[in-house]
């Protein structure tokens, strides 16, 4: 009997191969992620929320809305490896600094990388442990 506790573990890294915007090529950079639904980016949402309510409750009259999104995004990001390529100033491998992440998101020219990361970071079968034989072959492709 398999244990459904375990059948998605929100915090697993999985990483994103990243293709080339135009071409479709694996470029080789492979960006580690945690899944969107994952305790760190739950408590990154929160934290971003609790601020702007606090700069309200202050009186802050233009206190910024969150971009859950963006958000997201920069705390999904758990490690990369650029193969050799760069992003402006980013490139080789290991931890992405917190600086890093957030000029890779903010990025204007980074559209294409974001919608790619989201992709990965939301598909819940990249952190999902393999279904057992017997019941992949119940699955039928609607």
């Amino acid at each position: 009997m398999a244990d459904l506790s375990v059948a998605v573990e929100y915090d697993r890294v999985y990483p994103v191969v990243i293709r080339h915007p135009v071409t479709g090529d694996d470029e080789g950079v492979r960006v580690n992620v945690v899944s969107k639904d994952s305790r760190r980016v739950v408590e990154a949402l929160r934290k971003e929320q609790g601020d702007y309510w606090s700069k309200l409750a202050d009186g802050v009259k233009d206190a910024a809305v969150p971009d859950v999104e963006r958000v997201v995004l920069i705390n999904c990001i758990d490690s990369w490896d650029w193969a050799g390529s760069e992003f402006a100033h980013i490139s080789g491998a290991g931890a992405a600094s917190l600086d890093d992440r957030i000029f890779l998101i903010d990025h204007p020219n980074a559209k294409w990388f974001r919608d790619q990361l989201a992709a990965g970071t939301a598909n819940l079968e990249n952190f999902s442990q393999a279904l057992p034989k017997i019941a992949r072959r119940g699955l039928k492709k609607t």
